[in-house]
């Protein structure tokens, strides 16, 4: 399994990597542009996407892609503050974890994508089979 990492900044890349089973095949990339190239490329069946990275957050990415790619990998982002993974849940993460990264939360997360069916193709309005985001459900910490 690929697992696409992305971060500006270097050494959260380097943790979350680090937080992966050590057979994860895994593409950093510290650049929206690259993300995005990646993404259309579909290079990767799982993107973790910082939402600390400035200037292009991973929540706002997350909510870019759902409306503008017609197939995505799983989504999961990750937040600064436990408070913010509505906002994450709502930019249409297939899964939300917060800081100081859980390793075992990380290894749940990428064990439920890799366990799961292939993503289903969003609809042209951004909407997986007609359902809403808010219909999906999440994987969050808790659950972990």
């Amino acid at each position: 399994m690929r697992v696409l990492i992305y971060s500006s900044d270097a050494a959260t890349r380097r943790e979350i990597r680090q937080g992966l089973r050590a057979d994860t095949d895994c593409l950093e990339v510290g650049t929206q542009a690259v993300l995005l190239a990646h993404i259309e490329a579909a290079v990767c069946e799982v993107a973790i996407l910082d939402g600390e990275s400035t200037p292009a957050g991973g929540i706002g990415l997350a909510k870019q892609l759902r409306d503008e790619f017609s197939t995505l990998p799983w989504l999961i982002v990750l937040t600064g503050r436990p408070g913010d993974g509505w906002l994450a849940r709502w930019s249409g993460a297939d899964a939300v974890l917060s800081r100081p990264i859980d390793p075992f939360a990380l290894a749940a997360a990428v064990s439920a994508a890799r366990d799961s069916p292939p993503p289903i193709p969003l609809m042209g309005d951004g909407n997986r089979s007609g359902s809403s985001h808010c219909d999906r459900h999440v994987l969050t910490l808790e659950e972990a």
